[in-house]
């Protein structure tokens, strides 16, 4: 079963690996095509689409390989071994039972759509929807791999898991319950509760709560799957991961850091400020949290403790300036949001510009006060001649965020198409300008890209089945009117939401509680007259919160894990961060036009 298992993986990821590099290539086409010959390609953004279908659901496969979907383990990590064994089975046998229903009805779905051809290419509609049962049987065979370590006599736990899994899928169907409301999302919390991943838990209770209630037939799940994997603008987050990739690799985020460090060096705490000014430059072009700490906490980190920094601080200092990640454009949560709430990308980057300086001059205020009480050392400035040499190393570096965003800003391309410029500008530049950057390391960081795409996009797919649900049993409509009958104070409302996100926040990742939370809220706010791209600002203000603040804390443990010091240790010092992003998102609610000025300014 392992060689097996082995044998899989290995093709899965050439698969995913060529799938990513076609994606780049058709898209950045289309760019040389539009702009320099003045010829669209009519065939490009849907095969765009469709390999990205494929890539979202293989790269689902890989995170089950790798155990890298999110999940919440908070619980779990603190039973005794013997019962977290049998959570592990119960996982599988859960896993697996969602994995055979969805390989069953992807597979009718893939015959009943072969006949059907796509609108620009003319193609089977059989290919793209493939990619359903294809990915629930890699899924299924990994997992069931898994489940053959957790028993004594492996093959006996593969039968075992089999048998049960099925036994799973018979009794759903006997079922006959009348309140799928309440069975959806208690059998949510329970699978999220025991360890399942979240994409899991959102598929399986769903499906769970549409067989028992006998809402719809079992065809909507890779109906609402498909749809919700089939938009252009998603291309943009697998391309802006595989840009801070390759800068991470590549040493752009060292050229950063320097010319950063020269402009402040001289000053109480100024390796503090150049690493949140360097996270700052290196969010404008990766678009992601974890990047930027990882990428920006690699160069710093050590010289900051090297100088007499406490390590403590510095990882608290780490993970909040990575969480400025989230606050600026090009943000992969904000495009999500941006698909979700169906608003302009290009106005939702364009406000969240000032909202994020706040931050991250409200970080730069807690890092001199800091520096100051416990006298932190002052590097000597060594005048514009340094300045000026750490310019000139880090001068295309710099031109990356002015070019994807200006173009993104000015009009000139789709998000999703900057992201490819961006991939291919930042890869020119770390092999051939910087020459930090092997080909070899590529393939490496195209398979980690798929990977870290899919942590989003299988989420996204289960979440249009579960939201779906919701939405036929008029969830969204009753939580409107329970909150209208508490106040229809906007900003009231706004601060309650917001209370609510930040417990969300506590066990759940962003993009799962975009996902899930903002479709239900959203038309409520309109009714309010609440502009939705106040509402994303206030999103990511929380999501950063989330994102430093134990127990969900993805930020900080990237920073522990940089420089192993206890959470608890790095929980104290990240408090005067959380507070000020609080005050921030606090004063965006009491004062909307700090989001919205700038986009009324240039009519976005």
């Amino acid at each position: 079963m392992e060689l097996l298992k082995t044998l899989l993986y290995r093709f899965t990821r050439i698969i995913t690996i060529a799938l990513i590099f076609l994606m780049v290539l058709v898209i950045f086409l289309q760019v040389i095509s539009r702009y320099v010959f003045n010829h669209s390609l009519p065939w490009s953004e849907e095969l765009a689409r469709y390999l990205f279908i494929w890539l979202a659901l293989l790269g689902a496969a890989l995170g089950i390989y790798k155990r890298t979907h999110p999940n919440i383990d908070i619980i779990v990590n603190y039973l005794s071994k013997s019962i977290q064994l049998q959570l592990h089975r119960a996982k599988c046998i859960i896993s697996c039972s969602f994995f055979i229903v969805l390989f069953l009805h992807g597979y009718q779905a893939t015959v009943s759509s072969w006949e059907a051809n796509s609108a620009a290419m003319q193609i089977s509609m059989g290919w793209p929807t493939l990619a359903i049962p294809t990915s629930a049987l890699l899924m299924f065979l990994f997992t069931l791999a898994e489940s053959s370590k957790l028993f004594n006599r492996p093959w006996l736990g593969v039968f075992i898991t089999i048998l049960l899994s099925y036994g799973l899928v018979e009794l759903s169907s006997w079922l006959n319950l009348q309140n799928g409301v309440a069975l959806i999302f208690i059998l949510l919390i329970l699978f999220l509760l025991i360890g399942i991943p979240v994409a899991i838990s959102l598929g399986i209770s769903s499906y769970w709560a549409i067989i028992t209630t006998g809402a719809a037939n079992l065809q909507i799940l890779p109906q609402q799957m498909f749809g919700g994997l089939d938009s252009f603008a998603l291309l943009a987050i697998p391309f802006f991961i595989l840009a801070g990739g390759i800068m991470e690799k590549g040493g752009v985020a060292k050229r950063l850091v320097l010319f950063v460090s020269s402009l402040v060096s001289g000053f109480r705490g100024g390796l503090g400020t150049a690493n949140i000014g360097a996270s700052v430059l290196f969010a404008d072009i990766s678009g992601s949290a974890v990047a930027d700490t990882a990428a920006i906490g690699s160069v710093m980190i050590p010289g900051m403790v090297e100088k007499g920094y406490h390590k403590p601080y510095v990882t608290a200092l780490q993970a909040a300036a990575g969480s400025l990640g989230m606050l600026f454009p090009p943000s992969t949560s904000m495009i999500i949001f941006a698909m979700v709430a169906q608003i302009s990308v290009a106005q939702l980057f364009l406000s969240s510009f000032v909202p994020g300086f706040l931050v991250a001059i409200g970080f730069a205020i807690v890092n001199y006060f800091v520096s100051k009480k416990r006298n932190y050392p002052i590097d000597k400035w060594k005048g514009p001649t340094e300045i000026i040499h750490a310019f000139k190393l880090a001068g295309f570096s710099l031109l990356a965020p002015i070019i994807i965003l200006g173009g993104i800003l000015g009009g000139i391309f789709t998000a999703t198409e900057a992201g490819v410029v961006a991939i291919v500008y930042v890869l020119l530049v770390s092999i051939f300008a910087h020459r930090d950057l092997k080909w070899k390391d590529l393939f490496t960081i195209l398979e980690n890209s798929a990977v870290m795409t899919s942590r989003v996009t299988f989420v996204l797919a289960m979440a249009m089945i579960f939201g779906w649900f919701l939405t036929v049993n008029h969830v969204p409509q009753n939580i409107t009117h329970y909150l209208s009958s508490i106040s229809n104070n906007p900003i009231i409302i706004l601060l309650l939401i917001q209370l609510f996100l930040m417990i969300i926040h506590t066990f759940m990742e962003t993009g799962s509680t975009i996902l899930i939370v903002v479709p239900i809220i959203l038309p409520l706010l309109l009714q309010l007259g609440i502009s939705p791209v106040l509402f994303g600002i206030t999103v990511m203000l929380n999501s950063a919160i989330g994102l430093i603040l134990p127990p969900m804390g993805i930020g900080l443990y990237t920073a522990t894990s940089l420089t192993q010091v206890p959470l608890g240790q790095a929980t104290r010092e990240i408090i005067p961060f959380v507070m000020t992003t609080i005050l921030v998102l606090l004063l965006v609610i009491i004062f909307p036009d700090l989001a919205l000025g700038l986009s009324k300014i240039f009519n976005k």
